[in-house]
């Protein structure tokens, strides 16, 4: 007798989440695509780009002329070359 409820539990819980998934997936699935399609969109920068007012103006900072020299690099020393040849 436990085998048969067991066995009936099992399909119960197979039914239930078969159930279940088919109304839950659809809506996970759309929010799922939806943040995906906004971190594209943030990431081209066409959300920033429709934010724009028109005559604002953006400065970008190029991030090369930030950079600190590294101390392990030496230092460059200009010298110039001599010639010792006697005539």
């Amino acid at each position: 007798m436990f085998l048969v409820k067991l066995i009936l539990f099992f399909i119960l819980f197979y039914w239930l989440v078969k159930l279940s998934t088919r109304f839950f997936a659809p809506y996970l699935l759309k929010k799922m695509v939806s943040k995906m399609q906004e971190k594209a969109a943030e990431s081209q920068g066409n959300y920033y780009d429709r934010m724009k007012k028109e005559g604002e103006v953006n400065v970008i900072v190029n991030d090369q002329e930030k950079k600190v020299p590294n101390d392990n690099s030496g230092e460059y020393i200009d010298y110039e070359e001599i010639n010792d040849h006697k005539k």
